[in-house]
């Protein structure tokens, strides 16, 4: 975890000097433009400390990451790039992440990625060159320490990588043990952003477990939440993401609300305030697909 306590960036620095960091996601566009996916990311430039660029999200094809990182990088906004397990060797992740370092982007978070049978490729092959995401994080760590490949070759002006990984908080049975987390710890990863977590008292348990365990002081952790646009969207959400409950608090307000997108921005703030005083809790990553602008909203809101 030499790397944890350096900066490298904008990102590294806010977390390294304990601010409360709020980052946002936006999914590329199937559009040659790439006008049109950096103009609905502009809108959150000066107030997401950095900005997740989806990889093949819904596990369908759309713009480059790697090239929307870049003219973001160019426009003052901070980008982390996703890289999944899903659809490239460690051949062409290497190369991406040379190339996204010759663009000065340097924060890069490691999924595997949706499966590729839900996506409209239903013949794609799930390419999983490596053993589960600890592998692929173990390799950039490697990369980070010695900047040398894979195979031992030396890169000129080698990247400086801030490494990300996934978590989804949730109330543990009796006796169980993050290994998982640790693993992803151990190979490298020095921050976590987080699945949806909308019930903030599964948030103050699982951050007091894994305080139990010794993890706070040695990672950052963002947690996954986001704005409601309807009652029927957080309905949806609570019963067909695993993992994602929305309490039954939030769903009634929603059901009865007479401007729904307005209450489910207040929702989201409300959580963004009880977030920054969960101890472990480094910040929020606010995820609204095709919502930047009103994730703009919100973190202004917050901001004041």
């Amino acid at each position: 975890m030499d790397n944890l306590h350096k900066n490298i960036n904008k990102l590294s620095e806010s977390l390294l000097q304990k601010k409360f960091v709020i980052t946002a996601e936006t999914t590329p566009k199937t559009n040659t433009d790439l006008n049109a996916s950096l103009e609905k990311v502009l809108c959150l430039k000066g107030l997401a400390d950095a900005v997740n660029i989806t990889d093949g999200a819904g596990a369908k094809s759309h713009l480059s990451s790697l090239v929307l990182s870049g003219a973001m990088k160019s426009n003052g906004i901070e980008p982390i790039i996703q890289l999944t397990l899903r659809d490239r060797n460690r051949i062409a992740i290497q190369s991406d992440v040379i190339g996204a370092a010759a663009m000065g982007v340097k924060n890069f978070l490691v999924l595997t990625g949706d499966p590729a049978e839900v996506g409209d490729e239903k013949d794609a092959k799930f390419v999983g060159d490596f053993d589960g995401s600890t592998g692929l994080i173990s390799l950039l760590e490697k990369i980070n320490n010695t900047g040398e490949l894979n195979s031992g070759r030396k890169i000129n002006n080698p990247p400086e990588i801030f490494l990300g990984a996934a978590d989804a908080p949730f109330l543990p049975p009796s006796g169980w043990k993050p290994d998982k987390l640790i693993a992803k710890i151990d190979s490298g990863a020095k921050f976590f952003q987080t699945q949806y977590c909308f019930d903030m008292k599964v948030c103050k348990k699982y951050f007091s477990i894994l305080s139990d365990f010794g993890l706070l002081e040695s990672v950052y952790f963002l947690v996954g939440i986001g704005p409601f646009s309807s009652s029927k969207q957080a309905k949806w959400m609570h019963e067909n993401l695993p993992g994602v409950e929305v309490p039954d608090k939030v769903l009634n307000i929603l059901s009865k609300s007479k401007d729904e997108k307005k209450d489910g921005k207040k929702i989201c703030l409300e959580l963004l305030d009880e977030l920054q005083e969960i101890d472990g809790v480094s910040g929020a990553h606010i995820m609204g697909p095709g919502q930047e602008q009103t994730v703009a909203e919100i973190i202004q809101a917050k901001r004041k």
